[in-house]
């Protein structure tokens, strides 16, 4: 077989997407999330989590082919904004990614008061009618020794949602915390 399209075969099969019946439910308990809340009361959140390779950013992508962002006269609609967070990622460092995600110039450079910050985020994702935040990686804010930084990752997510009354769905791989 000619290595042209071994390789053509090969990307053809890459791009195969198995939804299973538990993919579907995910995917199901996803739009549900996002068509229920009212942007008025705190919305239904979830979290994902599953072992490292076994499809969660697979499941993200699809989801965002699904929903995408689209420009109009009126600037940039993000119906889906999706992060990823580096590792050792803070609240403000996080609040900076999702800022740049929304296409934010500023992203970085905006301080480090986190309620300051997390208003600034609120607005801009107003702007751009944001219905649902996905954040993979989520392990990487919470996965260290010390105990003040889960209470900090929790302080902000619930800032996050309460501010935005966006419904937010967390996805990551558990890790047994270090004594």
């Amino acid at each position: 077989m000619d290595s042209n399209k071994t390789e053509s075969t090969a990307d053809l099969v890459k791009q195969i997407f198995i939804q299973s019946p538990l993919i579907s439910d995910i995917l199901d308990d996803i739009s549900d999330c996002r068509e229920f809340s009212d942007g008025i009361h705190e919305p239904d959140c979830m979290i994902v989590v599953g072992d490292t390779g076994s499809g969660k950013t697979t499941l993200i992508n699809k989801y965002l082919n699904e929903n995408p962002r689209s420009e109009t006269s009126e600037g940039s609609f993000i119906p889906i904004l999706s992060t990823s967070l580096p590792p050792n990622a803070t609240p403000i460092t996080a609040s900076e990614q999702l800022l740049s995600d929304l296409g934010d110039p500023l992203a970085f450079s905006r301080g480090s008061d986190p309620v300051k910050v997390a208003q600034e985020m609120s607005d801009l994702m107003k702007s751009c009618g944001v219905e649902l935040i996905i954040i993979d990686e989520f392990q990487h804010m919470i996965d260290r020794k010390n105990k003040q930084i889960l209470h900090s990752a929790a302080d902000w997510l619930k800032m996050l949602i309460v501010r935005s009354k966006v419904p937010v769905v967390l996805f990551g791989s558990i890790r047994p915390m270090n004594p």
